[in-house]
């Protein structure tokens, strides 16, 4: 597919910069697929769009194309600057903390970042740590002498803001640049003055900096007495759960005078050793200790009976994203075979190249195929009765249950994986597990 879209840029002399493809969305409902471009207009000929959007439905015969054009300019390529002088770059920030302008009054009224009103134009002053930060590239092709800016966001936890600040020479962009990285690894907050406009190509807020000081973070405290112990903390290493930097975390409770901390993250004993390491470093003990699942995870299965063996092949890991796109079975009863299953399914799915790589399946091997409704009921009718067996069932299965929730087919069937038996009966005889 990569060598076919190559030719259809070619055949209509254009570049891949000047029509981006962004996005592409099925609608299985009506076999209908949009596709969102990045169009740089005034670089296109009329007649080199119509070449290339026949191509790309040469490409897709089987979908209805459709195509959602969104204008962008060309933009220059940004070159980072390169200071003058090293020494004029690397030093520390002012005593009196102000990075850019005039030191701002003690006494101005400030406004939080969610506040700013980009529509009124008017000057504010806002506080908040850095984010991110990055130099563009000057404005010496629109001006006689160079501008260098600095891009950087900031946010105050209420909302989060893109600023600007703009320089004669290049190494001051640069020592700015540095300044804010000093602040911001130093846990020092940016007081900012500057306008507020709405950026016509982007329709965001931009802040217009005119000063900028370094402030100290205002940092919560316990001023408790008796001094607790967190004994219920979960760090990054709880999957969709904790946030928390323990490195961090571990220091905080040394500035809150607390003795010992506790990591009880779900499942997982990743962190300790970082918990380890930052104990040591604070004097603050670390309680080691994990959230376990003590329910049965799986029951007895009798060796009686039917057993349908299945695999299948998916376009992706995630069963809420991801679609089947084979389905293979063996019936057996007491070790003979009885019966058997295999089928593509055809949902209008585009297999990723990676995925072709990996399994063989190509998209023409789809083509007149049943769809995933029709599949899982003949699967369902074909196993009705039997014990399921996969390797690395949990995958399998997931994928059946959840497509299968979607037109109201259930699997109620117990199910084994082979997976967990070759692990916990060929343990010291296989080095790897897989198939």
């Amino acid at each position: 597919m990569k060598d076919e879209l190559r030719a259809a840029y070619d055949e209509a002399r254009v570049k891949t910069d000047w029509l981006t493809i962004r996005n592409v969305c099925l609608s299985r409902e009506t076999q209908t697929l949009t596709v969102s471009v990045d169009r740089m207009a005034k670089l296109i000929s009329e007649n080199g769009l119509k070449t290339w959007e026949a191509a790309i439905r040469a490409l897709l015969p089987m979908y209805a194309v459709v195509f959602e054009y969104h204008d962008v300019e060309p933009e220059r390529v940004a070159v980072k600057p390169v200071p003058q002088k090293k020494n004029e770059v690397d030093v520390p920030i002012p005593e009196n903390g102000v990075l850019l302008g005039k030191p701002i009054p003690e006494g101005a009224e400030e406004v939080s970042i969610f506040e700013l009103d980009g529509e009124a134009e008017t000057s504010a002053v806002f506080t908040g740590r850095l984010v991110s930060s990055e130099i563009r590239d000057d404005w010496s092709m629109r001006q006689k002498k160079p501008n260098c800016r600095v891009l950087f966001n900031v946010t105050d936890l209420s909302d989060s803001v893109y600023c600007t600040a703009s320089f004669p020479e290049e190494w001051q962009a640069a020592r700015f640049d540095h300044w804010l990285n000093d602040a911001a690894k130093g846990g020092k907050d940016l007081r900012i003055k500057g306008t507020c406009k709405i950026v016509k190509k982007t329709g965001e807020r931009s802040v217009y900096v005119d000063s900028a000081d370094v402030r100290s973070r205002a940092l919560r405290s316990d001023d408790a007495e008796e001094k607790r112990v967190e004994l219920h903390l979960h760090s990054k290493m709880s999957t969709m759960d904790g946030i928390t930097n323990l490195t961090d975390a571990f220091r905080t409770a040394k500035r809150w005078g607390h003795k010992a901390l506790a990591i009880t993250d779900h499942g997982v004993v990743q962190a300790f050793p970082e918990a380890a390491k930052a104990a040591k470093a604070t004097g603050v003990k670390a309680i080691f200790g994990v959230e376990g699942y003590l329910i049965p995870d799986c029951e007895a299965i009798s060796a009686d009976g039917d057993f349908t063996v299945f695999d299948i092949e998916t376009t992706g890991l995630k069963a809420e994203s991801c679609d089947i796109i084979e389905i293979g079975a063996v019936r057996l009863h007491e070790g003979r075979v009885t019966g058997r299953f295999q089928s593509f399914i055809d949902d209008g799915v585009v297999i990723p190249k990676n995925i072709t790589e990996l399994t063989g399946i190509t998209q023409p091997m789809l083509e007149g195929a049943p769809t995933t409704r029709e599949v899982l009921e003949r699967f369902r009718a074909f196993a009705e009765g039997s014990t399921l067996v996969a390797h690395n069932a949990n995958f399998d299965t997931g994928f059946i249950t959840r497509h299968g929730d979607r037109f109201g087919i259930v699997f109620p069937m117990p199910y084994a994986d082979t997976l967990m038996l070759s692990r916990y009966l060929l343990r010291d005889a296989l080095e790897n597990h897989k198939l």
